[in-house]
Formats: structure tokens, C-alpha cells, sequence
């Protein structure tokens, strides 16, 4: 699962989740109001906050979410493959 919160740069980040095919992966692109409004159903999403208030990718495998990523090309390293 791949959370984005923040604006600015989001496109960047949601570009990079999905140039990689993988039909598992859930990305989730969330604006403040969005995720205010899910705080009830989804607690952990809105804890989730932008990085010096630029668009942050949070990378969650097997119920742990990894430290927030803040480059696209962060996010592009943590989804390859791993050998």
C-alpha cells in the first residue's frame, strides 16, 4: 500500500507508483480534506503528514508503514523488485 498526502509535487509521486506494474499495489492519493474526513475509518491515514509541506509517500507491507519517502525517486526505489 502506498499512501501520498501533501499538494505539492503529488503528481510526481503518483507518476512513479504507477510506471510499475504490480497488481497488488494499492496507492492511495489523499488531500487534507480527504483525509480528515476518513480520521474515523482510517486513523493511521490521517496521522500520515507532509514532509516540510510537500507531498510525502508513506510505503505500508505486512501492517508497518516504513519511514515517509520524500522524492519520487524514493518512491520509484522502494517499489523495485527486490532481488
Amino acid at each position: 500500500q502506498v499512501v501520498i498526502v501533501g499538494d505539492e509535487g503529488r503528481g510526481q509521486f503518483e507518476q512513479a507508483a504507477g510506471l510499475r506494474y504490480d497488481p497488488f499495489l494499492i496507492t492511495l492519493a489523499v488531500t487534507a480534506d480527504q483525509q480528515a474526513a476518513l480520521r474515523h475509518l482510517a486513523p493511521w491515514i490521517a496521522a500520515m503528514k507532509p514532509v516540510d509541506d510537500r507531498a510525502t509517500a508513506y510505503v505500508c507491507q505486512k501492517f508497518v508503514c516504513h519511514p515517509p519517502i520524500t522524492s519520487a525517486e524514493g518512491l520509484s526505489r522502494s517499489l523495485a523488485p527486490k532481488a
